[in-house]
């Protein structure tokens, strides 16, 4: 028995150590780099606009299977939707060596730039991802129509367990009633038109249609504010429930060209709820 059980660690080694030396060889002598035609046209084919790469495309096997995308570039017509340092990609095997089906298991986009200036449509297939990540990511939306902005800088997004069942549309509401996912969320700084907070940290969870950032913390007009925001898609109408509690606001920053008759802080709490036909 003990001579079979030195056995099996011996073979088990031996077994790592092959792994090891294909892993390496593998990741210094394959170049990657001649594919970049392949997977441009594939991502651009799958989403229905132009992905470019401008950057190196990298091979890493160890610990986990792992394309590293440098330089990324997203583009519909002839505004740029999206740019990012690099993309890590971190594909199934399984799917791919049984049916030759690419199927992504976990997703990280270092330094992205989104900026949009009309809702778009991506499409989306049913499926599992274990994570997706953002490390320092901005975020801009600017309405040409309404004038109506949002710029989020210094974003930090990290979300696990998700999950995309069938939906029937496109449409923010119906995608968010078929997905699910937990996480966290950091904004260094956030401004909606000129309303302007920073240090906006929250958890988030979604499941079914009920969306929940519980908790979330924000630093608002010179205070902290802590509270919770449930988004509840299950029903008929999309209904909105916000609750905060700011122990300390500035007047003078609420009211700043009001400086003579508001000064001071004050303590505000409040429970808001709302409804609508649609979102």
């Amino acid at each position: 028995m003990a001579r079979l059980g030195r056995r099996l660690l011996i073979g088990t080694l031996v077994f790592a150590a092959i792994v090891l030396v294909v892993a390496v060889c593998v990741a210094v002598f394959l170049d990657v780099n001649r594919y970049k035609p392949s997977i441009e046209n594939a991502v651009s084919n799958s989403l229905g606009m132009e992905f470019r790469i401008r950057g190196n495309v990298a091979l890493q096997l160890l610990p986990l299977p792992q394309l590293k995308v440098r330089d990324i570039h997203l583009t519909n017509g002839t505004s740029e939707l999206l740019s990012a340092e690099e993309l890590q990609v971190s594909p199934r095997l399984i799917p791919f060596i049984l049916h030759r089906r690419i199927s992504i298991d976990r997703l990280a986009l270092q330094r992205p730039q989104i900026r949009l200036e009309q809702p778009i449509v991506i499409p989306l297939r049913p499926g599992r991802m274990s994570s997706i990540s953002v490390q320092d990511g901005a975020f801009s939306y600017l309405d040409q129509s309404s004038g109506r902005s949002i710029e989020v800088r210094g974003l930090e997004v990290k979300l696990s367990d998700l999950s995309l069942g069938e939906s029937d549309g496109l449409q923010s509401t119906a995608l968010l009633r078929s997905l699910s996912f937990r996480g966290t969320l950091h904004a260094t700084t956030l401004q909606i038109g000129t309303l302007r907070a920073s240090e906006v940290r929250c958890g988030v969870r979604a499941e079914a249609g009920l969306l929940q950032l519980d908790p979330t913390d924000v630093t608002l007009f010179g205070g902290n504010s802590h509270g919770s925001l449930t988004l509840d898609l299950r029903g008929s109408s999309p209904r909105i429930q916000v609750v905060q509690v700011a122990p300390q606001i500035d007047l003078g920053q609420v009211f700043p060209g009001e400086k003579t008759y508001f000064s001071g802080t004050v303590q505000a709490s409040f429970d808001a709820v709302g409804t609508g036909t649609d979102l």
